[in-house]
This record gives structure tokens, C-alpha cells and sequence, in this order.
């Protein structure tokens, strides 16, 4: 059996997907235990979202490429995700039923995707590792392999972000950030520099966007 490399679970806890070694992504059901394979591609590498009415599924190739599928439409060519110049960090579904997405690069860049266009809303002063939104939509956070982490008042259909907190750490590096679901708590996934271990934070989430 191939190796598993990355699961994600539907909103509703339904149902998960996994993407392993044989470059097939899998959906299983947790209600009746069923599984059935959703895509087969090759350069498959993992899966990188699921979008929260779990219409579209975002992964990633062994060429650090992503592309975006659509599960109701499996027999159109998955969309790639272009923008960027070198591989994407992070990644964020809206959390309505747009498809419409956020993503960071090894570009330092943050691009907003519509289904027909995509904007640079700004770029980053530091080399960043991870973005989520929050539950609501409305605060976009970031985190950087030199400690950054930032939150932003995000407003989609003004596409602007405005930075509303910041911090930076010396001897750290910010892997990961992910929103309760209720959006009054953030947990940051950490990496020591000096002895390589981790460690993870939880914090309050004190401010609301736009």
C-alpha cells in the first residue's frame, strides 16, 4: 500500500481526503465507510485545501505546482494556479461557496484568485511559510520563516488588507496558522532554530476585520 502523505477533512466532518505515494486522491466516508477514488494523476503530491461546501480540492504536484479541482465536475482539466513565480506557501479557500481563493508564494507575494482573474494585494517583507482565513472571511494571517507572524482586516470585495497586528521573533520560524472555528482563537505551529524542536501556541484572537 503506497505511503499516505497528506489528509484534510470536510467541514462537516463527513468525510476525508487523502493523497498518497500512487498519485491518487482518494474521498472516505466516515458515516458508512466507503471510499472511493475522486482523481488519479501521476505528479500528484498532496493535498493542499478543500473548500468549505467541498465543491473544490487544491493540491499539489512533485513539481510544486497546484492545481484546483472541481468534485462536481471531474471530467473538466483541473485548473492550475498561476501567479506566483517559484512554489506557493500557503493557501486559503474562501469560506463561502465562491471557489474564489488567497494564496502566498516563495515570491513573497499575497494574490487574491476570482474565478476569472487574479490581484496582488501585497507583498511580503520576509520570507513567508503559511496564510489562513479566518472562519468569517474577514482576517487573513500569515507567518514567516524568520518569526513573522501577522493578521490583517481582510476585505474581499474591495480586495484590500489592512495589517492590524504584528510580531516578530528572533530564532524561530512560524510553520503554521490556523483559526478556531469559532475565530476567537489562533494557533501558531512553531520550529526552534536553536535545538529543532516544536512547539505550538494558542492565542486570542483581540481584533475584528473590516
Amino acid at each position: 500500500m503506497p505511503a499516505v502523505r497528506s489528509i484534510v477533512v470536510s467541514d462537516d466532518n463527513s468525510s476525508y481526503y487523502s493523497a498518497g505515494g500512487d498519485g491518487k486522491i482518494i474521498k472516505h466516508s466516515i458515516t458508512t465507510g466507503t471510499s472511493e477514488t475522486v482523481i488519479s494523476e501521476k505528479t500528484i503530491n498532496r493535498i493542499g485545501s478543500i473548500s468549505p461546501d467541498e465543491r473544490y480540492l487544491a493540491y499539489i504536484t512533485s513539481r510544486d505546482e497546484m492545481a484546483i479541482v472541481d468534485l462536481l465536475c471531474l471530467d473538466e482539466r483541473p485548473q492550475d494556479v498561476n501567479g506566483h513565480t517559484g512554489s506557493i506557501e500557503g493557501f486559503a479557500f474562501f469560506p463561502d461557496s465562491s471557489g474564489h481563493y488567497v494564496t502566498v508564494g516563495i515570491d513573497h507575494q499575497v494574490i487574491l484568485h476570482s474565478v476569472d482573474a487574479s490581484r496582488v494585494l501585497f507583498v511580503c517583507d520576509y520570507p513567508p511559510t503559511t496564510l489562513e482565513l479566518s472562519p468569517s472571511g474577514d482576517l487573513l494571517a500569515l507567518g514567516g520563516r524568520s518569526g513573522e507572524f501577522e493578521i490583517f482586516s481582510f476585505n474581499a470585495a474591495n480586495a484590500k488588507a489592512d495589517l492590524v497586528y504584528r510580531i516578530r521573533r528572533e530564532g524561530i520560524a512560524i510553520q503554521k496558522v490556523s483559526f478556531s472555528a469559532d475565530g476567537q482563537k489562533i494557533a501558531l505551529g512553531i520550529s526552534n532554530y536553536s535545538d529543532s524542536y516544536g512547539f505550538v501556541e494558542i492565542r486570542d484572537v483581540m481584533f475584528h476585520g473590516s
